[in-house]
């Protein structure tokens, strides 16, 4: 499909589906008073500086419930002012103590009339306390004076104020604020000098004299290494033919120990005999022992 085409097509269903929407806001705009039709209204006059938003079968309610509808919106005679005529359900029971105030809808434009506690007494207020009919009832517009909830939303708003000027106040008395600053110059320092230090480093590595250095010094390191590991090598094989020669080192001193043993059995076996043999001469037994012990030989 062409774009033109496609364009075309769009706009076209666009519009209608607006015009289904504008007819069904005609044909359903009074839906949520078509209750009312069947029961006991009494007529009820607005009277206001606008009607901004306000047509025949608007609703009116009373504390967020539907009391009663628009008939009818038209200037006064004088032509200063707007007069409202709407119906409402007498068995709602509104107090005559009330004032209107026009409330726009934030979708399709519309709006209601919501009946609110007047201050001071409204002028419709009777001795039954009950709106009456025809009553004349004060409407509020756009620019009149704010409702209820805008009342009660001004009076949190500043209690609001209220609570974050003492909060501010606590903090600048603890100090905390100072504190928070110090420790963001700190931060901010500290940031600053590690920025310097990496423009350093990176300055140094990019240098190609240090770079050079750099490779240089890994090469030797790893000369190092391997003359360390050869070094390695020569002092395991030192210590094997060291162990080795240890060993046949004791070996042989085992067997001059041993031979070295034998010989001092043998001598002591033959002084044994040269004891014997001195002992009999002292004795005088044997011919050598009468030749030394006779004196007449």
């Amino acid at each position: 499909m062409a774009p033109m085409r496609k364009n075309l097509a769009v706009g076209a269903t666009v519009l209608v589906a607006l015009l289904l929407l504008g007819g069904m806001i005609l044909r359903f705009g009074d839906a949520p008073v078509k209750w009312f039709r069947a029961a006991n209204h009494m007529p009820i006059v607005f009277s206001a500086e606008t009607a901004d938003g306000i047509s025949n079968g608007s609703p009116i309610s009373y504390r967020g419930v539907v009391v009663g509808k628009v008939e009818s919106v038209g200037l006064d005679p004088d032509g200063k002012a707007v007069l409202i005529r709407g119906s409402i359900d007498e068995r709602q029971k509104v107090p005559a103590n009330v004032e209107g105030a026009i409330r726009s809808s934030l979708i399709g434009g519309s709006a209601s009339i919501g009946l609110v506690p007047a201050e001071p007494p409204s002028p419709a207020a009777t001795a039954t306390g009950l709106l009456q009919p025809n009553a004349t009832v004060y409407l509020h517009g756009g620019n009149g004076l704010p409702t209820r909830e805008i009342a009660d939303l001004s009076k949190r708003l500043s209690s609001l104020a209220e609570r974050l000027e003492l909060t501010v106040r606590e903090l600048n008395e603890s100090g905390v604020v100072r504190k928070l600053a110090g420790t963001v110059d700190a931060i901010r320092d500290t940031v600053t000098k590690a920025g310097v230090t990496l423009d350093t480093t990176n300055k140094l590595i990019g240098d190609p004299k240090i770079q050079g250095d750099l490779k240089q010094t890994l090469a030797n390191f790893r000369e190092v290494s391997e003359n360390a590991k050869s070094i390695t090598r020569n002092l395991d094989k030192l210590t094997v033919e060291t162990t080795a020669t240890v060993a046949n080192t004791n070996k042989r001193i085992d067997e001059i120990a041993k031979s070295l043993g034998e010989r001092l059995t043998q001598t002591a076996g033959v002084l044994e005999k040269f004891q014997s043999i001195a002992t009999k001469i002292d004795k005088g037994e044997g011919t050598a022992g009468k030749l030394i012990n006779d004196p007449r030989l």
